[in-house]
């Protein structure tokens, strides 16, 4: 009985960890964006063409900041746990892009960014999990 709930307190942190990652990093996309418009309107010019580059690299800053932090909280398991908590922010950028989409984007670009967002949410999690996770051979 106590290896069972062991085992649900570990799941819970463990998606407490991903919830709370995915958070930070969703607020690091906005703020990203925020200042990028900001930027924008100061200086009256909006550049259609780099849009697309823009909202990239905030996903990617955001992705790679939900997993560090989500494997920070957690301890251990840096990749899996920067991936997961990077595909939870993709799920939500993919539910807001369907709801304010106005225009139909290419295959290839939604692609690279997604995986450009689920590869920088596990090098998150890589690296904020640093030195601690050593695999040790067998002998």
């Amino acid at each position: 009985m106590n290896g069972t709930w062991q085992k649900n307190k570990e799941i819970s942190r463990f998606f407490t960890a991903i919830g709370i990652g995915c958070g930070v990093g969703a607020l690091i996309c906005c703020l990203i964006l925020l200042v990028a418009a900001m930027v924008f309107v100061s200086r009256e010019f909006l550049p259609h063409a780099a849009l697309g580059g823009i909202t990239l690299t905030a996903a990617v800053i955001g992705s790679f900041f939900s997993g560090f932090i989500s494997t920070r909280i957690l301890g251990h398991m840096g990749l899996v746990a920067g991936f997961a908590s990077a595909a939870l922010l993709l799920c939500l950028m993919l539910v807001a892009g369907l709801f304010f989409s106005c225009s139909q984007a290419e295959i290839a670009f939604i692609i690279t960014k997604i995986s450009a967002i689920l590869l920088a949410g596990s090098l998150g999690g890589v690296v904020a999990a640093g030195k601690k996770q050593k695999i040790h051979r067998r002998k």
